[in-house]
């Protein structure tokens, strides 16, 4: 018998994987469009998170950014009120 598992997660996939490969992801705009990407998943899977775009402290010429997830704890999502 096959059991039926409700998913608590969003289902990433690879549609669309030409485009996703197009973008600078270290770049403020990249770091704030990938944020938005996970952003829009978890929201389909019924969860508001917080994405955070923060600079990584480097002596570079150009600044690198990333997303920051404090909504989530090795992947999943952590209530905010605990």
């Amino acid at each position: 018998m096959t059991a039926i598992i409700k998913r608590r997660h969003p289902a990433f996939s690879g549609r669309g994987e030409g485009a996703w490969r197009k973008i600078n992801f270290s770049s403020q705009a990249g770091a704030g469009k990938l944020g938005a990407i996970i952003k829009a998943a978890w929201a389909a899977a019924g969860h508001d998170i917080r994405v955070e775009i923060v600079q990584i402290p480097l002596v570079r010429d150009d600044p690198i950014y990333t997303v920051r997830l404090p909504d989530l704890v090795r992947g999943l999502v952590v209530p905010r009120d605990l």
